[in-house]
């Protein structure tokens, strides 16, 4: 088994080492990552079998990223995740129960035991800071000392901020108009066609702008109706009932006539006496031994 080159623990280029092969695993599709909340904070969570396969497979380790220590077995590769877990890249997390029936964005917590089984999942709690995230800061910094300027804009420039505000003004105005709208529509709908629509029912959902107004509608989540599945099913039940009497008739009379022979069976056997009852004939055989004994 060959053991793979890791630098020493504690050290920087360990640090080094783990988030560079942290951001490798990151861009690999192979690991199938989905959307989740853990701490109230959005993180995304993976299957530890994925890791194992990837890394155990022939695309690892990378052609063009030189540095990277050979993984042949599964133990190579535990020890591999063990420095990244040490150096807070990744952590265990256990699924939560859903509250809601469609909740499509799943709750985590951290499980403090660090396993490496086939059916747990992991979360990746390093983000690096990427390049978009340092352009919008700048824009955003641009963007400031602009309105700070504005006094200073030509009379073109500020009559074109002012149609920009009006229409972020209106574009608010709209979202808030179509919240209470779809409350509306919902409560209408409730009462005439229970169990109520909902029209964008992920418009308020924690998910992406696009994902917000998909579907265009859907029905309220209603309890399933238990009762007219009991009345479907009562029928076919006693029409087999039925179709058993007719088919056993002979089954029918022995049945009818086993009571009779249970009851007379009783009759005969004897039964066994209580322990008043044989207290209460010794207390009259005492009765009568005194009554016949001379005075």
């Amino acid at each position: 088994m060959s053991t793979p080159t890791i630098p020493a623990q504690n050290d920087q280029e360990t640090r080094a080492f783990a988030m560079q092969f942290t951001n490798y695993l990151k861009s690999r599709p192979e690991l199938k990552t989905k959307p989740a909340i853990l701490n109230g904070k959005r993180v995304y969570y993976f299957r530890i079998k994925r890791v194992m396969r990837f890394l155990t497979s022939d695309a690892y380790p990378p052609k063009k990223v030189k540095g990277f220590p050979p993984i042949s077995t599964r133990e190579d590769a535990i020890d591999v995740l063990k420095l990244l877990i040490m150096n807070s890249m990744m952590v265990r997390v256990d699924k939560l129960p859903p509250k809601q029936k469609r909740q499509e964005i799943v709750e985590l917590q951290v499980n403090r035991t660090q396993d490496f089984q086939d059916d747990m999942h992991y979360v990746w709690l390093y983000e690096p800071l990427q390049k978009r995230v340092i352009a919008l800061a700048v824009l955003f910094a641009l963007l400031v000392l602009a309105l700070v300027l504005f006094p200073l804009w030509p009379m073109s420039m500020r009559r074109g901020a002012w149609y920009l505000s009006m229409a972020g003004l209106g574009v608010i105005v709209l979202f808030f108009a179509l919240v209470v709208f779809r409350f509306i529509l919902y409560c209408i709908t409730a009462i005439v066609a229970s169990p109520g629509l909902w029209l964008f029912p992920n418009l308020l959902a924690d998910v992406g702008f696009c994902d917000s107004f998909q579907p265009v509608w859907a029905w309220h989540n209603a309890k399933p109706d238990t009762k007219s599945k009991k009345g479907k099913k009562s029928p076919k039940k006693s029409s087999t009932s039925v179709s058993s009497m007719e088919k056993e008739p002979s089954t029918a009379t022995t049945t009818a006539a086993e009571p009779r022979s249970k009851n007379t069976s009783s009759k005969v056997s004897p039964r066994n006496p209580t322990i008043e009852e044989v207290l209460e004939f010794h207390e009259k055989l005492d009765f009568e031994e005194c009554l016949l004994a001379p005075n």
